[in-house]
This record gives structure tokens, C-alpha cells and sequence, in this order.
């Protein structure tokens, strides 16, 4: 399975308008949250290898989501945000295991011409 986006972001992160909107603040982030934690968990129940691809912008639970894959894959062109506490959410959907995991494997060094 791939996770990929058609456009110039993979994931903006939560609609903040939205969330501030909402008539219960509180139910709707505690429903956002269910819905991530339970869509990470099936991609981690899969049985299929599952592989995000980001360019752009990957942002909050965006984050978590692309981690969540067996391969994540980034172009040169990504950028990641997790930017909870920015506005006064704790990190959610697995995001602060993400910010303590190992740098992504650097890209194979080019070939020199000899001369």
C-alpha cells in the first residue's frame, strides 16, 4: 500500500479553525485523536507493506501517519512540523516516539568522475 499526496503537501495537519469551532473543543479533539490512533493501528495491522511517500509540507498528525508506514520515503522537497505545542496540544498519534527515532538513512554518495 502507498501513502502519497496529489499536490504540494502530504498532510497540513488538524484544521485548527475547525477545532476551535467546534461547539465541545474537547469531544472533537478526543474524536480526532480516536480516528488517527485507529487508523495508525490498521496500518500497522495491514498485512501489506505499506509505504509513504512525502514531498512538501508533512505536518502534526500528518507526521505520525507517514511514520506509521514500513518504508517512509522523502523527497528533497519535504519538510516535517510537529508543532502541537505551538498551540497548546500535546503530541499525539505515536508523534513523540517519531521525534526520538533514528535519522532516515542519508542519501548514497554520488559518483566522482576520475580523471
Amino acid at each position: 500500500m502507498v501513502l502519497a499526496a496529489d499536490g504540494d503537501a502530504f498532510s497540513v495537519g488538524g484544521d485548527l479553525l475547525a477545532i476551535s469551532a467546534a461547539d465541545d473543543r474537547e469531544q472533537y479533539v478526543e474524536d480526532l485523536a480516536e480516528t488517527l490512533h485507529r487508523a495508525i493501528s490498521d496500518l500497522h495491522n495491514l498485512n501489506a507493506i505499506v509505504v509513504s511517500v512525502m514531498a512538501g509540507v508533512t505536518a502534526g498528525a500528518g507526521v505520525a501517519l507517514a511514520a506509521a508506514a514500513d518504508v517512509v520515503l522523502a523527497a528533497d522537497s519535504a519538510r516535517f512540523s510537529i508543532a502541537y505545542t505551538k498551540v497548546g496540544l500535546s503530541p499525539d498519534g505515536g508523534t513523540s516516539l517519531v521525534r526520538t527515532a533514528p535519522s532516515p538513512v542519508p542519501h548514497p554518495p554520488q559518483p566522482t568522475p576520475h580523471g
